[in-house]
């Protein structure tokens, strides 16, 4: 049988001191930091979404006084099936499910209280304690944006979603297709927004 991959094109927003860093030694998996990452441990990205990438940029970096430049790197990844957790897919919630249903004793020794968690803590739990040879999560979640304003898209009922992406492992990462696609100047005045094209 033929393995199967998915090829996922991907946005990291982030600030100009972390772009050249990265793009000079690579994206790298820290030790955990937080219990409430919304898909675990790992490296975060929007799917096909520069402009959320760049959203998230401008709050993580609102008030650092140092940061001269919001970037927006994008990466091409392919990831084969069985490293993939898609959230998204019925056959992704039931690999889960699978795991779930095998986390009893794994809890138990964590001594995590699972029911005394709110969603975002027992979610990053769960995805914690996936095998190691899940390396790619993602999921999509509702998030409010300009467009929530919008009386035709609301009348349908078009509300802006973000396709997050976890990368738990480095071996799921190609350095060679990272580039920078968006750079906007960060003041306390008007920001200018500028394209980058390669």
């Amino acid at each position: 049988m033929q393995k199967r991959s998915s090829v996922l094109l991907l946005h990291h927003g982030t600030n100009d001191r972390s772009s050249e860093n990265i793009r000079s030694v690579g994206f790298k998996i820290f030790p955990e930091t937080r219990e409430d990452h919304w898909l675990g441990p790992g490296v975060y990205f929007f799917r096909e979404d520069e402009e959320q990438a760049l959203t998230w940029a401008r709050t993580r970096y609102k008030y650092d006084q140092d940061t001269i430049e919001l970037h927006v790197l994008e990466m091409e990844i392919v990831v084969q099936d069985e490293n993939f957790l898609n959230l998204d897919s019925r056959s992704g919630l039931e690999k889960l499910n699978q795991h779930l249903n095998s986390l009893g004793e794994l809890l138990e020794q964590s001594g995590a209280k699972p029911l005394n968690l709110d969603e975002n803590r027992l979610r990053h739990l769960v995805m914690k304690l996936l095998p190691t040879h899940i390396y790619v999560i993602k999921r999509t979640f509702p998030g409010a944006s300009r467009f929530d304003k919008v009386p035709a898209l609301a009348a349908m009922r078009l509300r802006s979603h973000g396709v997050q992406v976890c990368i738990r492992s480095e071996k799921a990462i190609d350095m060679k297709s990272v580039r920078i696609i968006n750079v906007l100047p960060f003041r306390k005045s008007k920001a200018v927004e500028v394209r980058v094209t390669g």
